[in-house]
């Protein structure tokens, strides 16, 4: 049995709850954990899993024998974990995220055409004059033409 000792105490201030001082008596143990780190990590999809069917099964866990079992917090531990895990990986859909070989901001990125590309930095570079010599009325008109270009093509490719 975990309870050593148990005592009975009068309440504290106006309380109407008895104090209950318990000794608990535990061994020490010693399990070895590793912790294992995938290459490819596990990515869950929490919005698909099945929570109900998750309750359901955890309400039938036996709490009592999993702690009786395991009187070392460290094996407690494990044991929780281990079950826990379980039942993740029973009711919530997952996969294996993909390791990219080259770099993965640049590949996931739209292809934007040269068109585009082109005219974007021609309004760039056209921006930059017309803050040098903002009096220069030839290169606003230039400047408002390209946006109206930027525009349209942005229009055109929607």
């Amino acid at each position: 049995m975990l309870i050593v000792s148990a005592a009975s105490h009068p309440p504290i201030g106006h309380s109407d709850h008895s104090v209950i001082q318990f000794a608990i008596g535990v061994s020490s143990c010693s399990t070895s954990t590793s912790s294992i780190v995938s290459s490819n990590p596990r990515k869950y999809i929490w919005r698909n899993a099945n929570f109900s069917e998750m309750s359901a099964y955890l309400s039938c866990v036996d709490w009592f024998s999993l702690c009786h079992n395991n009187p070392c917090a460290l094996s407690l531990w494990s044991a929780y974990s281990e079950l826990i895990h379980s039942v993740i990986d029973s009711f919530v859909p997952s996969y294996t995220a993909v390791q990219y070989t080259t770099n993965p901001t640049t590949s996931r990125k739209p292809r934007v055409p040269k068109y585009m590309r082109k005219c974007a930095v021609k309004k760039r570079r056209l921006w930059k004059k017309m803050r040098s010599s903002p009096g220069d009325i030839a290169l606003q008109i230039k400047y408002s033409d390209c946006v109206n270009e930027w525009k349209r093509l942005l229009h055109q490719r929607i």
